[in-house]
Parts: structure tokens; C-alpha cells; sequence
């Protein structure tokens, strides 16, 4: 999708991707913390691989309305 061209449907929030605003640590974590086992809000890491493909997987079938599996 064109950057700045906003899709109709659901929304995410929180983080998205590994990155600046580090919203996989949890609350609280001190600066210089490991990077935790369970990620508290990023979905995918920083060069595109999931963090978790079930957890994905759930977001895409949300995403197009389907919000089990069938």
C-alpha cells in the first residue's frame, strides 16, 4: 500500500514492529534490559519476520473479517 493512503477496516494498536518506541518490553523495564522472551506489544521484528505466526495469522484473518478459524 502507498505510503499516507489509509485503509478502511480494523485497527492495531500499541507497536507493530520492533523498533524506535521498543514496545516489546513491558512497563517498567529498566534501559539496558535484555530483550524479553514474551514480547509485550510488537508484532513483527525489525527486518519483517514475526515475532509469533499464529499470532499473525489471527491478525490477517481479523483484518479480513474472519475473526475464527475456520
Amino acid at each position: 500500500m502507498p505510503d499516507g493512503v489509509i485503509a478502511p477496516g480494523p485497527s492495531l494498536g500499541g507497536g507493530l514492529v520492533a523498533g524506535k518506541t521498543q514496545a516489546y518490553y513491558p512497563w517498567g523495564s529498566p534501559l539496558g534490559s535484555p530483550e524479553p522472551q514474551v514480547w509485550f506489544h510488537d508484532v513483527l521484528h525489525s527486518d519483517g519476520r514475526a515475532y509469533d505466526a499464529e499470532e499473525v495469522e489471527a491478525i490477517r484473518r481479523f483484518a479480513r473479517g474472519r475473526r475464527r478459524q475456520r
